[in-house]
C-alpha cells in the first residue's frame, strides 16, 4: 500500500491510482493544489501493485546516454510559428497519425485547466502544440494508452519526464508499438493557483484562448504570454505580456510555486525512459552565426536517447531543416539545466503558499515573495532613516 511520508517523493503522476485493482487510490488535491494519492485502507487488498508502480519506490539508477542530438526547424513558416520552438513535436504526430496511431499530450479543457488527453488525427494533434506552463491532470490515460497499444495501435505518448517515467511503471513492461517523447522540463507549477490567475485576470471575460509562448509579442527568445477573453461578440486582448514582465510568468521562472518533488526529480538524467526528449534550442547563437540560427522565430532540440527515437527523428528529416549537433553545445548552456539538474526551490516558497492560503489575493502574494529581498533592504534603510531623524530631534 502507497504510504505518502514525504510530498517529495510524489510527482503526481497518478499510476499508482490506475494500476489498483479495487479502485481504492485517489488522487486528491492538497493545500497547494497538487494531486496526491489517498489510500482507503479499509478496501485494500494489499496486492503491491501500486508500490510497483511507483516510480518513487522503484528508483532508476541508469543514467542514460542519448544516442544523437539534433536541431531541427519546421520548414512551414506558419506551423513554426504556432510551436514553442522548432516544430518537431507536430511532425513526429503526423508520423503515427499516417500510420492509423494515436497522439497522448496536454491540451486545455473548456475550464482552460490542463489535462492529458489523445487524438486520432492530425488536426486534433494541435491541441497538443504548445508549452502549458501548469502540471497536467493525467487522469485514466495510462490505461487508455495501454488499451490502444494492446489492439496494436501505434502510440506516441507526451509528457513531462515524470509522467513518461509513471506510464513505463504503470506499464511493466516495453512495447515495440510505443514511442516514448518527453521534454526539456523547467518544473511544473500548481494547477490552482494557474487557475486563480485566470480569475483574477478575466473579470467579466469568459477565457477563449491561451497561448504560453506567443512569438508575436517579442519574438522566440523574449516569449510573451498572451490571454484572450471574449463577452458575447466582444473579444478583448487580457493579457500580452514578455514572460519576464508578466507576474504569473516571473513566479514560474523563479520555481515560486512549484511541486515540491521537482526539486527532487527521479526522471531527468534522461531516466524517464522516454525515446525522445525535445527542447528548445536556447543558446544556438553562441555555437552558430548563420541566418538560419539566428531569426528569432525558433528552434528545437531533439536528442534520441533509444534506437527508435532515432528511426524516429530520421523520419522527419523531410519536414524541415536538420542537423547533428555535439552535446556539448547543451551541456555547456545553463539554460539546458534542466535536462540533467532538479529545479532550485525558491526561498519564499513556503512564504508564499501560507500568504496563499490565509486568503490574500494571487497577484500580491507573488509579488511579495519574489521581491522579498528587496521589500527587506527598503525597510532596513527606512528604519536607519527613522532612527536617524528621531536622533536629530533628540
Amino acid at each position: 500500500m502507497i504510504e505518502l511520508k514525504n510530498k517529495k517523493q510524489c510527482c503526481g503522476c497518478g499510476a499508482c491510482e490506475q494500476i489498483c485493482p479495487r479502485h481504492c487510490i485517489l488522487m486528491q488535491y492538497d493545500s497547494e493544489g497538487f494531486l496526491y494519492p489517498i489510500v482507503d485502507s479499509a478496501s485494500c487488498i494489499s496486492c503491491g501493485l501500486c508500490e510497483k508502480a511507483c516510480q518513487y519506490s522503484n528508483l532508476s539508477k541508469e543514467c542514460r546516454n542519448p544516442l544523437e542530438q539534433f536541431y531541427f526547424i519546421h520548414d512551414n513558416q506558419d506551423t513554426r510559428r504556432k510551436s514553442s520552438s522548432g516544430g518537431t513535436f507536430i511532425c513526429l504526430a503526423e508520423e503515427v497519425i499516417k500510420n492509423k496511431g494515436v497522439v497522448f499530450g496536454a491540451s486545455f479543457d473548456n475550464e482552460f485547466n490542463v489535462v492529458i488527453s489523445y487524438a486520432e488525427s492530425l488536426n486534433d494533434c494541435w491541441k497538443f502544440v504548445g508549452s502549458k506552463y501548469v502540471q497536467a491532470k493525467v487522469g485514466n490515460a495510462y490505461k487508455l494508452a495501454k488499451k490502444f497499444l494492446q489492439e496494436d495501435r501505434l502510440v506516441l505518448f507526451t509528457g513531462t519526464p515524470c509522467q513518461i517515467n509513471g506510464l513505463q511503471h504503470y506499464l511493466g513492461n516495453d512495447y515495440d508499438n510505443l514511442l516514448k517523447l518527453d521534454f526539456t522540463c523547467h518544473a511544473i507549477p500548481s494547477p490552482v493557483i494557474w487557475n486563480k490567475y485566470l480569475k483574477a485576470i478575466k473579470g467579466k471575460y469568459e477565457i477563449q484562448s491561451v497561448n504560453f509562448r506567443d512569438k508575436e509579442v517579442s519574438g522566440w527568445q523574449n516569449y510573451g504570454i498572451t490571454i484572450i477573453g471574449k463577452n458575447g461578440d466582444d473579444s478583448k486582448i487580457l493579457v500580452s505580456s514578455g514572460n519576464r514582465q508578466n507576474l504569473y510568468m516571473k513566479g514560474f521562472i523563479q520555481f515560486l510555486y512549484d511541486r515540491p518533488s521537482c526539486s527532487n526529480c527521479v526522471s531527468r538524467k534522461f531516466r524517464s525512459s522516454s525515446d525522445i526528449m525535445i527542447g528548445d534550442f536556447w543558446g544556438v547563437e553562441k555555437y552558430h552565426s548563420e541566418p538560419l540560427f539566428n531569426d528569432n522565430k525558433g528552434i528545437s532540440i531533439a536528442i534520441a536517447v533509444s534506437e527508435k527515437g532515432k528511426e524516429y527523428l530520421n523520419k522527419i528529416r523531410t519536414y524541415g531543416q536538420m542537423g547533428s549537433i555535439p552535446i556539448e553545445e547543451l551541456e555547456m548552456d545553463k539554460s539546458h539545466d534542466c535536462i540533467l539538474k532538479s529545479a532550485h526551490q525558491h526561498p519564499n516558497r513556503n512564504i508564499f503558499f501560507f500568504l496563499y492560503n490565509l486568503g490574500l489575493p494571487l497577484r500580491p502574494c507573488i509579488w511579495l515573495c519574489i521581491n522579498l529581498n528587496m521589500v527587506r533592504y527598503v525597510s532596513s534603510i527606512y528604519r536607519k532613516i527613522k532612527m536617524m531623524i528621531d536622533e536629530f530631534y533628540v
